[in-house]
């Protein structure tokens, strides 16, 4: 079995998931060994960590709200965009959406449940975010702060064809065999 030295001369190409080209787009970021990964430190942290209520959130917050679909429609203003208006007991906002597709139209119907993150902004007539990240919660959630994470969500420098969720990934792969 290699020792913790061995396992980070590595080349990166030894991680789950990571063929040519994703070793190619590493590479760009300097990004050839593990050491490398575990050393290419974030730029910024993300709080995933709790629920804030709509009502309370100011301009340009990176939040995690959560909220029922109160209305949901297609509009055309200058673009296609579909609109859904997520509320709690505190307040009402806007999830808007330029590019979505019709499982996520259905998906967000009124009276679903919904927990998501982004960066809000105060629009014309209410808050809003512009594509947040978000998951459907099931019906009988009691919108308890269960199954949020325990730990600020580390945000790495990236080139293109790479993306947050890939590099997190191997960096928690990287450090599991380690650990191991």
């Amino acid at each position: 079995m290699p020792g913790t030295s061995s396992i980070l001369l590595q080349p990166i190409t030894q991680l789950k998931g990571v063929g040519p080209k994703m070793a190619e787009n590493l590479q760009k970021i300097g990004i050839e060994k593990v050491q490398d990964l575990l050393f290419h430190l974030p730029l910024r942290y993300q709080d995933r960590t709790q629920i804030h209520p709509i009502g309370g959130v100011n301009h340009g917050q990176e939040v995690m709200v959560q909220g029922v679909v109160e209305h949901s429609e297609i509009v055309y203003r200058g673009r296609r965009m579909m609109i859904c208006t997520l509320s709690d007991n505190t307040g009402m906002m806007t999830m808007r959406f330029f590019h979505f597709s019709n499982a996520q139209q259905q998906a967000l119907s009124r009276g679903t449940k919904v927990r998501c993150f982004g960066e809000m902004r105060i629009g014309k007539t209410s808050r809003e975010m512009v594509h947040p990240e978000y998951k459907i919660l099931s019906q009988d959630a009691d919108f308890s702060n269960e199954s949020l994470k325990d730990s600020l969500t580390p945000i790495y420098p990236t080139t293109k064809g790479l993306q947050q969720r890939s590099l997190l990934r191997l960096v928690q792969q990287a450090i599991s065999n380690i650990a191991e």
